[in-house]
């Protein structure tokens, strides 16, 4: 699976891109379904997934504090539902987008900016 953002450039990357002999390719989960990604170097005529998951949508009613009911599609929530992700590197950037989003909400636009530049790495 990779995301839509680094496809064009995994498609093109000796070490990413799709490979036979690796027995490797490339999917994308968009909105029509999966789509799989071989650079035309060779025919899939079967796929087997064997596990697929959505992680959760993120939920947080404890942290509500005027009473109000927490409401996500039409339901209410009444229990945290915390972030689904096993690996420090995405815990780091999901953090690192929290803080740039706080950092936007109290007007330090000249730091959002700055990272949120492709150049930069945590």
């Amino acid at each position: 699976m990779i995301q839509s953002s680094d496809l064009t450039e995994s498609l093109k990357d000796p070490n990413w891109k799709p490979s036979f002999e690796w027995e490797q390719a490339l999917a994308d989960d968009s909105g029509d379904g999966l789509t799989i990604y071989h650079n035309c170097d060779f025919n899939i005529k079967e796929l087997e997934i064997s596990y697929l998951k959505r992680p959760n949508h993120i939920a947080t009613p404890s942290m509500l504090t005027n009473g109000a009911p927490y409401i996500k599609d039409g339901k209410t929530i009444s229990q945290d539902i915390s972030l689904e992700i096993d690996s420090t590197f995405f815990w780091r950037k999901a953090v690192e987008v929290a803080i740039l989003n706080t950092q936007l909400s109290l007007g330090d636009f000249q730091d959002y900016q700055l990272k949120l530049h492709p150049s930069y790495s945590i």
